[in-house]
């Protein structure tokens, strides 16, 4: 056993400050047209996408290589763009995620 160090263990996506060196930021912004309402009881709202200027909803480090599309989350057994419940704004249908900017495997 060594003293004074301890092991930390990272699942491919997370939302913790604590990451490796190497987990590569990724934030989630809202444009036009939709809305994600906070399912946290504590934090409970909503909020709104934005044309002009989009909002960011949630920042998650991620570990190189991984492909958003296909990976679940261990424990909620789901991929992260199917956990953000994005909803669209009345007027709006069918919002998804566009990955033109950031590729889905970083």
């Amino acid at each position: 056993m060594i003293e004074n160090q301890k092991l930390l263990v990272y699942d491919h996506v997370t939302a913790t400050e604590e990451s490796p060196d190497d987990a590569l930021v990724v934030q989630f912004m809202l444009g036009e047209g939709v809305k994600v309402e906070d399912k946290n009881p504590n934090t409970s709202g909503t909020t709104h996408g934005d044309k002009d200027h989009p909002v960011p909803y949630k920042t998650y480090k991620v570990k190189p290589g991984t492909d958003l599309s296909q990976y679940k989350n261990t424990i909620l057994k789901d991929t992260i763009f199917n956990l953000i419940s994005v909803k669209e704004d009345e007027g709006y249908a069918e919002p998804v995620w566009n990955d033109s900017i950031m590729p889905r495997t970083l």
